[in-house]
C-alpha cells in the first residue's frame, strides 16, 4: 500500500516538475503575447477615444488615409458624401454663401448614423471645416472653404459625390453685385428712409434680370439686411476674378432735404492690366441716367473708397440718386422706378461685357 502511495506521489511530483519546466520555456512567449493583446486593447480604446473627440473634418482626413489607393485614385478631387438611395439629386438642397465661403447640403431621408457604415471620404482640398448633423429636413453637411467654390453633385451606385471647383473653372462671365451698407451700417438716413434698404431693393430688382440670363454668373455680397465687412465684399470680387464689380449706393447732402439730384458713378484711378474701371463707370452712368431719367452728375475718382481702392477687377460704385432730395427719394423708393434703375444697370452690364470686360 505504501509503495502505491509513494509511486503515485512520485509520478505527481515528476508531472509537476515537467509542467514547471515547460512553463519556464513558454512563459516569456505567453507573457509577450498577453502583453501584446493588452497593448492592442489599450490602443483600440485610445483610438476610439480620439475618434470621439475628432471633428467631422479630422475624421474625414483619417478615413482618407485608410482607403485603398485604387479608391483614392477613383475619387480624385471629389468627396463621397453619403448613401443616398431612393431619392434624386434634385431633392438635395444646396445653399451657398460665397461671402462667408460656406456650402451647405441637406439630404432628405438620410441620417448621420448612416455615416458609421459609409463614412465621408475623398479629397479635403479647399476644406477648412466640416460639420454634420441631423435635422428635420434630413442629413445636413456643411463645409467651410479657404476660397469661393462652386459645388457640383453627382450620383453613382447609390452614393452622392461632391466636387468643388473654382468659379473660373465653371463660368466665363462673372459679375459681383454689392448692395451697399446693410445691418448695423444704414448709410444715409433722411426722413426715415435708409440708404441700405433702397440699395437692397434695387439689387433685388437687378437680380431678377440677371437670373434670366444664363450667360452670366452673378454673385451678391448680400440679399438681406446682413452686415458685411468691406474687406469681405472686395475679397469676393477678387477671388472669383469677376469681369465686373458693381456697388450700388445712394447719395445725400446731409440729413435734411435739399434740391440736389442726379446720378454719379465712382471709379478706380489705378490701372492694373485690363482694369478698365473708368470705362465701366462711363457705361453705367449713361445707361442708369437714361433708364432712371436722372441728371448726369458725372464720373468721380473713387480711390478713397475702400472697395474701389482694393479691387483687382474692373469696379464702379453707382450713386443712383440723392435720398436727400424729396422728389428723388420718392422715386428711389418706388418699386416701378427701382425696376427701371435695375434695367439700366443690367443694360450697362451687358454693354460692358460685349466690349470685352
Amino acid at each position: 500500500m505504501e509503495e502505491k502511495v509513494i509511486k503515485k506521489f512520485t509520478i505527481l511530483m515528476v508531472s509537476a516538475c515537467l509542467v514547471i519546466c515547460i512553463s519556464l520555456v513558454y512563459l516569456p512567449k505567453v507573457t509577450m503575447r498577453a502583453g501584446a493583446l493588452v497593448a492592442k486593447y489599450m490602443a483600440a480604446r485610445e483610438e476610439a477615444r480620439m475618434r470621439e473627440e475628432m471633428n467631422a473634418l479630422e475624421l474625414m482626413r483619417l478615413h482618407e488615409q485608410e482607403i485603398s489607393a485604387k479608391l483614392r485614385k477613383k475619387l480624385g478631387y471629389s468627396i463621397r458624401l453619403t448613401k443616398f438611395e431612393g431619392h434624386a439629386l434634385s431633392e438635395v438642397t444646396i445653399k451657398e454663401n460665397p461671402v462667408r465661403r460656406k456650402v451647405e447640403l441637406v439630404f432628405p431621408g438620410a441620417k448621420e448614423a448612416g455615416l458609421n457604415r459609409y463614412p465621408i471620404i475623398g479629397s479635403t482640398r479647399y476644406l477648412t471645416d466640416m460639420k454634420v448633423s441631423d435635422t428635420k429636413a434630413g442629413l445636413k453637411i456643411s463645409f467651410e472653404t479657404d476660397r469661393v467654390v462652386v459645388p457640383a453633385l453627382s450620383k453613382e451606385k447609390g452614393f452622392c459625390y461632391l466636387t468643388l471647383k473654382k468659379p473660373r473653372e465653371v463660368y466665363d462671365r462673372i459679375v459681383v453685385i454689392d448692395a451697399g451698407h446693410g445691418g448695423k451700417m444704414p448709410g444715409a438716413v433722411v426722413g426715415g428712409v435708409k440708404e441700405k434698404t433702397v440699395n437692397l431693393q434695387i439689387v433685388k430688382a437687378l437680380k431678377k434680370y440677371l437670373d434670366k440670363d444664363s450667360s452670366i454668373k452673378a454673385y451678391y455680397t448680400r440679399l438681406d439686411d446682413a452686415h458685411v465687412e468691406l474687406y469681405e465684399r472686395v475679397r469676393l470680387a477678387n477671388e472669383v476674378r469677376a469681369n465686373l464689380f458693381i456697388s450700388i449706393h445712394q447719395n445725400a447732402m446731409g440729413s435734411y432735404y435739399s434740391s440736389v439730384e442726379g446720378t454719379q458713378v465712382l471709379y478706380s484711378e489705378t490701372k492694373k492690366g485690363s482694369h478698365k474701371s473708368k470705362e465701366l463707370a462711363s457705361i453705367l452712368l449713361k445707361e442708369t441716367t437714361k433708364a432712371f431719367r436722372s441728371k448726369d452728375k458725372g464720373l468721380v475718382p473713387g480711390n478713397r473708397i475702400f472697395i474701389i481702392r482694393n479691387a483687382k477687377v474692373p469696379v464702379s460704385l453707382v450713386e443712383v440718386g440723392f435720398v436727400s432730395s424729396k422728389a428723388e427719394q420718392k422715386r428711389l423708393t418706388n418699386p416701378v422706378e427701382q425696376k427701371k434703375i435695375a434695367k439700366g444697370l443690367y443694360d450697362g452690364i451687358q454693354k460692358a461685357l460685349e466690349k470685352g470686360f
